[in-house]
C-alpha cells in the first residue's frame, strides 16, 4: 500500500488567531479529505504549523488511514519532526504527541 500524501499549512493573523489547513490525497492524487480551522494562538508561525500538522494527523487517525507521508513548508518543523533539530518546547510537545 502506498502512503497517503498529506499537506499542511498555517497562517497567522494580526488579531492573534491562526488558520490551520490540511489536504489528504491518495496515491493517485485524489483528495480524500481536507480541513480548515481557525483558533487563537499566541505562538510563533512554527507553532501554528505544528498545530496544523497535529490537527491533520488526528483526522487521518480518526479516518483509519495507515501510513502517511508528511509535507510541510516549514523547514524548522520538518527538522524538529525528523529529529535532526530541537526547538521551541511548545513545538516539540506537539511534535512528540
Amino acid at each position: 500500500m502506498h502512503p497517503t500524501d498529506t499537506e499542511t499549512d498555517a497562517a497567522t493573523f494580526k488579531d492573534g488567531t491562526v488558520g490551520l489547513g490540511f489536504v489528504v490525497r491518495d496515491e493517485h492524487g485524489m483528495v480524500l479529505m481536507a480541513g480548515l480551522k481557525r483558533c487563537h494562538s499566541s505562538g510563533s508561525s512554527t507553532l501554528a504549523e505544528a498545530l496544523a500538522l497535529h490537527s491533520r494527523l488526528e483526522k487521518t487517525r480518526e479516518a483509519g488511514l495507515g501510513r502517511v507521508q508528511l509535507e510541510s513548508d516549514s523547514k524548522i518543523l520538518v527538522k524538529n519532526y525528523s529529529g535532526s533539530s530541537s526547538g521551541d518546547a511548545h513545538v516539540m510537545m506537539i511534535v512528540e504527541d
